[in-house]
């Protein structure tokens, strides 16, 4: 019987807890709701107004707005309702700016035969040597690469399989900065859920107004 009594007590709490936290998206709702009465469709004066709320006490004269969208509990796409962003970089453009726009003919035209032989998620970077192999077997990938960026990196004397392997982490390190200043952008305005896909494509959903604001502060 204690235990039945304990169970009870703990499923009390819990609801009592679940009630809480889900009170914080009416919060929200409502001045989310406020915000599209009174901008009317102005995407500007929508952000305007939710900005100005921001730090005011909304709930319970203790939690902010901004606090409050902190606390939702988040509903979804399926749900709520919202967009889809795909981030894709152009590793020949990174491979170009780590050449530091390396003049060299053959260079930029096994970037180019890379790009057009690219099928989806294959290696760039692998494709990308080969073709430079076709047009050059005896090529020096540190003679391009050995710049004053990556000169702690890669030696003038350094292999093609060194150079590969820097040019790689290079490669990762861009992916992952140009996808946290996205995933920094829209996650101030809350609301969003992420998954990565691949290293060279990832995939950010979020709410359409929220992503439409993080749009407007770009």
């Amino acid at each position: 019987m204690q235990n039945k009594g304990f169970i009870r007590v703990l499923a009390v709490l819990l609801t009592l807890v679940c009630l809480f936290y889900i009170s914080f998206s009416f919060v929200t709702r409502y001045y989310n709701k406020k915000a599209e009465e009174i901008s009317n469709g102005d995407p500007v004066v929508y952000k305007n107004y939710l900005d100005s709320m921001a730090t005011e006490k909304v709930y319970l004269g203790y939690y902010t707005l901004k606090q409050c969208n902190e606390m939702e509990i988040g509903l979804g796409l399926d749900l709520k309702g919202g967009m889809n962003v795909t981030l894709q970089i152009s590793v020949a453009d990174v491979l170009r700016s780590l050449s530091n726009n390396n003049p060299d003919a053959k260079f930029n035209a096994a970037l180019d035969a890379a790009t057009a032989n690219q099928a989806d998620n294959s290696d760039f970077l692998a494709i990308f040597v080969d073709e430079y192999k076709k047009l050059d077997p005896n090529i020096r990938l540190a003679s391009i690469f050995s710049t004053y960026q990556l000169k702690e990196k890669i030696a003038p004397s350094a292999t093609n399989d060194q150079v590969v392997a820097v040019l790689r982490e290079e490669l990762n390190s861009a992916i992952d900065n140009s996808f946290n200043v996205l995933r920094t952008r829209i996650d101030r305005f809350g609301g969003c859920s992420q998954y990565t896909a691949s290293r060279k494509r990832r995939s950010y959903s979020c709410g359409a107004s929220r992503c439409e604001r993080a749009r407007t502060c770009a």
